[in-house]
Parts: C-alpha cells; structure tokens; sequence
C-alpha cells in the first residue's frame, strides 16, 4: 500500500495546473465574448446620440462633421469607450444625398453645395481586436449606418 501512495504524490499538483490552464482560457473567452459585446452597444449607442446631435448642424465639407462627430463621442465617453477607443480603430464617413432616389442609387452628392443635401448616411466602422487571437481571428469590424434627414436640410428645402 505504501508503494502506490508514493506513485500518487504530485498527481494533484500535476492536474490543477492542467486544470488551471483550461479554466483561465475559458474565463479570457468568456470575457472576451462579453467585452465585444459592450463593444457592439456602445458603437450602436454613439451611433444613434452622435447622428442625433449632428444632424441639426451644418457643415460644409466631412472632415468637419468627422471632427464635430469625434468631439461628441469624446463628450459622451463611456466607462470602458477610453479603453476601447484608439484613433487608427474608429473611422467615420459621412455621404450626402439630395433626395430618396440618389440615396436607393447610392450617387452622392460631391461637388455641389451640402445645403442641397437634406438626408445623410453616417456609417461608423470600429475594428474590435479580441483579447486573444486564434488564427484568422485577428479583428472583427462593427459597422453601423444610420440614414438621417438632416435638419438645416429640411429648413432649406
């Protein structure tokens, strides 16, 4: 008897670590699953409070509204959007139309004056990094459009 009690000295040692190991990788993905999607509510949430306090400005070129846009997301940091937030991981891109059919059309407005654009498609794109990558699964893009009928546009029209 004593001699399979010294066969089994460390097997505990040996399987916590084992056990350690597997338990850790799946807490990481777990919250790493969890932080994406935070991530994906408060790109919905800028989204949505960002369009809604831009569309009654105006602004005569989109590096403005790019920058007014920033402004508002700085303004209205969340708890972990500090975190989250780095310039190269969020691009904004503003396209102007001047009614339905140029918008179904996707013909934008380019050289003409922005005034004659009442309705506006925002689309925010925010490149996810996860906290371990496995393979392919090195970035996971979230965007989000929002199509808004601007409000100096609706008073000029």
């Amino acid at each position: 008897m004593k001699r399979s009690h010294r066969l089994q000295k460390g097997v505990a040692s040996i399987e916590f670590a084992l056990g350690f190991i597997v338990l850790w990788f799946m807490t990481v993905m777990i919250m790493d699953i969890g932080l994406r999607n935070y991530t994906v509510a408060v790109v919905n949430f800028a989204a949505s409070e960002a369009t809604r306090d831009v569309k009654v400005r105006h602004f005569e070129t989109e590096s403005e509204f790019e920058k007014y846009f920033e402004e508002v997301l700085s303004e209205n940091a969340f708890s972990l959007w500090g975190a989250l937030n780095h310039d190269s991981e969020l691009t904004v891109d503003m396209k102007q139309y001047p009614n339905i059919d140029a918008l179904v059309g996707e013909r934008q407005l380019m050289n003409q004056s922005i005034a004659s654009a009442p309705i506006a498609s925002y689309l925010i794109t925010f490149n996810y990094k996860p906290l371990i990558t496995l393979g392919d699964y090195t970035s996971f893009p979230i965007k989000r459009e929002v199509i808004a009928v601007q409000e100096y546009g609706r008073r000029e029209s």
